[in-house]
């Protein structure tokens, strides 16, 4: 069986540079935000990771009314995450209650 990942064939080759592109965008290249305070930052980010010797609380009440962010508008409450944990998906803000985050911003 051939190796796809190495082929020259055309449909191969566009699948690997779409592969790339989305892997690119979910690492960080377009930059991040170190985030430790209570303002609400603007994005869009692609992934929350928690840094520091503490969990990090993302604020709901700030988050959820971000035009269009699709994470977080069925919770009721403040969510916590785990100190050196990384959250994927699309967050238009993020805003915090207490602990430090790196926010991969996606565009």
């Amino acid at each position: 069986m051939a190796d796809t990942r190495t082929s020259s064939a055309g449909k191969d080759n566009r699948v690997e540079k779409a592969i790339n592109k989305m892997s690119a965008s979910m690492l960080g290249c377009c930059g991040a935000d170190y985030i430790d305070d209570t303002v609400a930052h603007t994005g869009p980010y692609s992934a929350v990771q928690v840094v520091g010797t503490a969990d990090a609380v993302l604020d709901q009440s700030v988050m959820a009314p971000c035009a269009g962010d699709l994470a977080y508008g069925d919770f009721d409450v403040d969510i916590t995450i785990p100190k050196g944990a990384i959250v994927y998906g699309r967050f238009n803000c993020i805003a915090l209650v207490s602990g430090a985050v790196i926010a991969y911003k996606s565009s």
